[in-house]
């Protein structure tokens, strides 16, 4: 094994626009899968690292598509038979490629599942209108209802944490557990005012257009990836907009399920605070803290994430 800086991103809506709170910096389920329920869950743990840890190379299976609300969802699907199933949630922006490094981690004992949700990656998006949690979350269940998965552990980056907490709350049957990652904290680390200003006018095309040069420097700067579009870009600031902090902490604080949290207290996008009073506020998950490797600890943190996961299973 060894080390590897991040590289792709889930966006910092307030350090892009450094707009402050006052917070601070396809196979059938009916072979029945394994199980991700486990001892794992039950204990807490603190991990302090000075270096990050990955796997020499990551894994990139083929995407695949399902028809979804008049266009496309994209995803990957690393299907094996009686093994537990992981489903994978991308933060704003993202993709399937913010887990390759997870998934190689993990090796050959699950299942491992990624989606690109509408608008990012490959998955087609008709509005710049906010994606509500329910809107995403609503690809996920769908997603997951075509493979056929009796049960999966939902594995949430930054953003997707919200997703994975809505569907883990209504769709208990689905969810055996879920792995928060750098998730946001239980109130808002930028402001949503500001945002929805921002994101109104850039529903027009022509403004779009004009906003373009602009938001394409804003987001190197941030050191987010050059791959992303100018539409990505756009719907990840709408989606901000929309999403609803108040929402997110009753469901996350009403799960039932077996958790686990990990984050980095050198995260420049989520301030520690914010994530150390969420993992104290789901009681008895666990906790991963590491002292370095930033917002993408999916990847810099890989193989120690990847362990705590296979002890789900034991």
């Amino acid at each position: 094994m060894r080390g590897r800086a991040a590289g792709d991103g889930d966006v910092a809506l307030d350090v892009l626009l450094e707009v402050r709170t006052g917070v601070g910096p396809a196979r059938a389920a009916s072979r029945c899968r394994g199980s991700l329920r486990g001892s794992a869950f039950s204990t807490a743990a603190v991990v302090p690292r000075l270096g990050v840890l990955t796997p020499e190379t990551p894994v990139d299976p083929p995407r695949r598509f399902h028809s979804f609300r008049g266009g496309k969802l994209a995803y990957t699907a690393t299907l094996r038979d009686a093994a537990p199933t992981l489903l994978a949630v991308h933060g704003l922006p993202g993709s399937v490629r913010d887990f390759r490094w997870l998934e190689s981690a993990v090796g050959e004992e699950v299942s491992f599942v990624r989606v690109e949700l509408p608008g990012y990656g490959q998955s087609t998006r008709t509005t710049f209108r906010g994606e509500t949690i329910e809107h995403r979350a609503a690809a996920v269940v769908e997603l997951a209802r075509s493979l056929e998965l009796e049960s999966v552990t939902l594995v949430g980056h930054s953003a997707g944490s919200v997703v994975c907490a809505h569907v883990a709350r209504h769709h208990p049957e689905l969810v055996e557990g879920c792995v928060f990652l750098a998730p946001p904290g239980l109130d808002a680390h930028y402001n949503h005012a500001a945002y929805r200003v921002l994101s109104i006018p850039l529903r027009s095309a022509p403004v779009r257009v004009l906003a373009a040069p602009l938001l394409r420097q804003l987001y190197r700067l941030a050191g987010f990836p050059s791959y992303l579009t100018d539409d990505e870009r756009v719907f990840t600031l709408a989606d901000a907009s929309v999403q609803d902090f108040g929402r997110y902490r009753d469901e996350v604080q009403a799960l039932t399920q077996p958790l686990l949290v990990a984050w980095a207290a050198d995260d420049r996008l989520i301030p520690e605070a914010l994530s150390q009073r969420f993992a104290d506020a789901l009681g008895s998950a666990t906790q991963l803290r590491f002292e370095t490797g930033g917002h993408n600890v999916q990847k810099t943190h890989a193989v120690e994430i990847a362990d705590a996961i296979r002890g789900f299973s034991t």
